[in-house]
């Protein structure tokens, strides 16, 4: 589990990259969200952070437009529903949720809303998180960043691939 006082350095130039300060409290933040599971975890949030800076200058040097907020905020709380027992995801009404990407995007909605952000924002990080659900096809740039992002370090050298997967069916023997 990554403690605050261990979180790695943001790979990047957050002010270059057009990341607010208040984007940064959520990175903060979101090591203390996550639970301790094998694979969907605050370490594999961490670690898409390099590819995704390197991905975000990459296109936008291909002219293509994208809000790093959103984006960061996106990928630093997409995979909240991994930490939850599956069945028990429910919204404010107490309706019960589908997957485990709608219950990460309702929760980063209720975070970001109490951090204060706008409701208009925090319904762009919603939708992106949605992204990641391999049913939904992503839509803006930033969804289809995510989706790219996410599925990465699937898709690395043999030796990450095979770490990844092993994680992965921890993970899915403990559901």
């Amino acid at each position: 589990m990554i403690l605050l006082n261990q979180l790695p350095l943001f790979p990047g130039n957050a002010e270059e990259l057009g990341l607010s300060v208040g984007s940064l409290t959520v990175r903060e933040i979101s090591p203390t969200l996550y639970n301790q599971v094998p694979y969907h975890s605050a370490s594999h949030v961490f670690e898409l952070e390099t590819p995704a800076v390197l991905l975000l200058k990459r296109l936008r040097e291909y002219g293509k437009r994208i809000n790093a907020d959103v984006f960061f905020q996106a990928l630093w709380l997409h995979d909240l529903g991994w930490s939850m027992p599956f069945g028990t995801f429910k919204n404010g009404d107490g309706e019960l949720l589908k997957s485990k990407e709608q219950f990460s995007a309702v929760a980063a909605s209720y975070i970001l809303k109490q951090l204060g952000w706008p409701t208009d924002h925090c319904q762009l990080v919603s939708k992106t998180i949605l992204a990641t659900n391999p049913f939904v096809d992503p839509v803006t740039n930033e969804e289809m960043l995510l989706r790219a992002v996410d599925l990465s370090n699937l898709a690395g050298p043999y030796d990450q691939f095979s770490r990844n997967w092993d994680l992965l069916r921890r993970e899915q023997e403990d559901v």
